[in-house]
């Protein structure tokens, strides 16, 4: 994002009318609402029941802009994939599909890791505390 776009956001999302309405929705969705006055516990409390995953009206966009990223995301998945392809098969008796799960399979073996997210988000909780958790104007 740009600055023009972020200062953009930021002015919808906080004016006159938080101040104004008390339950004021910056969206249609019904998903987010300022909480109004609350001390810091109930505040991080509402800010962890939030989704993990922001709706895309909640920055003025169309909910199919989402549909965009994932196309975005997926043809550059697939552009990496077939950089994994040989140039040359030899004797052409192996499917490329093969030939990248074989890939796929040799390289997930040699990271040797454990996803294990539960586990993570125990050993690294979310801290609003670590610059990386917020967001500074």
């Amino acid at each position: 994002m740009d600055r023009r776009l972020l200062k953009i956001i930021l002015r919808q999302l906080f004016n006159q009318r938080l101040i104004s309405e008390p339950n004021f929705q910056p969206t249609a969705e019904d998903i987010y609402q300022y909480p109004g006055n609350l001390d810091k516990a109930q505040f991080i409390s509402y800010i962890q029941a939030q989704p993990i995953i922001e709706h895309p009206s909640l920055f003025g966009m169309h909910s199919n802009s989402n549909i965009k990223v994932s196309l975005g995301e997926s043809n550059a998945i697939c552009y990496e994939i077939t950089k994994l392809l040989p140039k040359n098969r030899g004797d052409g008796t192996d499917k490329p599909e093969d030939i990248i799960k074989q890939k796929c399979q040799n390289m997930f073996e040699l990271l040797d890791i454990n996803l294990d997210y539960d586990a993570a988000i125990e050993k690294y909780p979310v801290s609003y505390l670590k610059s990386m958790h917020i967001v500074l104007h």
